[in-house]
């Protein structure tokens, strides 16, 4: 929470009381700031309070009110809240407890390609290969089977009839 007071004094010193009220229902204490100095009303003076509510506040609308007390005497100076605001009224807030599970969204961003071939054209000269690997194993087993009572082929001598 960070808010700027403002005195018609030169400077004054004052503390923070701040309440808050769950749905409109009764305001209730939940944190007091230490001293500070407000200056006139210049912006150089913010003041700023970090709190957690830890448990106890159930999830729902809170206005918060801000009230501001003189140091001196505890003497109430201003009050600042919804009324004043729609900044600080129907806050959605909850416990620390309620809070859900920070779960952190991971985006997976791929893209193919990028050789010369893709899967399907390997596929295929792939089988290219084994049906012309498998024909060669085939003749060459062919070629070599020769009947018995026939003779050898001229081309597997050397010798042609016709020369």
């Amino acid at each position: 929470l960070l808010f700027d007071a403002d005195t018609i004094y030169s400077e004054a010193d004052v503390y923070a009381v701040l309440y808050l009220s769950f749905e409109g229902g009764p305001w209730n204490e939940y944190a007091v700031t230490e001293d500070f100095t407000i200056f006139g009303s210049s912006g150089s003076d913010e003041y700023v309070l970090v709190t957690e509510l830890m448990s106890g506040y159930p999830t729902g609308d809170y206005d918060l009110l801000i009230e501001l007390f003189d140091t001196f005497d505890g003497a109430f100076v201003a009050s600042y809240g919804p009324d004043e605001t729609s900044g600080l009224g129907f806050l959605p807030l909850e416990d620390f407890n309620r809070d859900a599970p920070v779960t952190e969204v991971v985006i997976i961003e791929s893209h193919g390609g990028g050789g010369s071939l893709d899967g399907w054209l390997l596929s295929i000269l792939l089988l290219l290969l084994f049906i012309s690997a498998s024909r060669k194993i085939w003749r060459h087993r062919n070629d070599s089977l020769v009947r018995i009572d026939s003779p050898a082929p001229a081309w597997r001598t050397g010798k042609d009839s016709r020369w």
